[in-house]
């Protein structure tokens, strides 16, 4: 027999499907409506062992067990993508974090500028350093530890971080730490 909104022409309204997990209460809540007392001696460890009931020959048990091993594997599916998201996420910020401290205790006094020596590109170097953990100052301030020089009109500053000893170094490494994520080799990019 039809019901009056469809003869009416009119759609029922939709019913959402039950998760798992309420479809297990459900079913649960009618095996024991059903069964009473009987249910825990018929099936007592079907919340923890539903594969040994799917083939029992009451329809509500076995229904019920399957739809138990369904609701744990979807549980178990979700843990491991949960997982793998989380281990995924923590690559990535280890990963970030690393970069971040790449040049940490690194201290530079920057001169660099572009060929001919005109454009002054030390600060474009300033936001990669500092993004790696690296320090910068003033050139003739502080205590720093390297000089990043390139293409200077005068030597100046070179040769005030000879004489103090200092680590004097190319952009490309300040690139090849950046690539790297990782302090480099000072001499390999003078």
């Amino acid at each position: 027999e039809q019901s009056s909104s469809r003869r009416a022409g009119m759609a029922e309204p939709l019913t959402p499907e039950l998760s798992l997990e309420a479809r297990y209460a459900v079913q649960l809540e009618k095996a024991m409506a059903g069964l009473g007392t009987a249910m825990a001696q018929l099936c007592p460890d079907i919340e923890l062992q539903p594969e040994l009931y799917t083939t029992n020959p009451m329809p509500l048990i076995s229904d019920l067990a399957k739809t138990r091993i369904a609701w744990m594997r979807e549980t178990e599916a979700k843990a491991t993508i949960e997982a793998a998201d989380k281990a995924e996420a923590d690559a990535a910020a280890d990963a970030a974090a690393s970069k971040t401290s790449a040049l940490q205790g690194v201290v530079c006094w920057l001169d660099a500028h572009l060929e001919g020596g005109d454009g002054d590109v030390s600060k474009a170097l300033e936001a990669t350093l500092v993004r790696l953990g690296a320090k910068t100052l003033t050139l003739g301030k502080g205590k720093p530890t390297h000089l990043v020089f390139k293409n200077s009109a005068s030597r100046e500053w070179f040769n005030k971080a000879e004489a103090k000893g200092l680590l004097i170094v190319g952009t490309a490494w300040v690139d090849a730490c950046e690539q790297e994520g990782r302090l480099v080799a000072e001499t390999l990019t003078l």
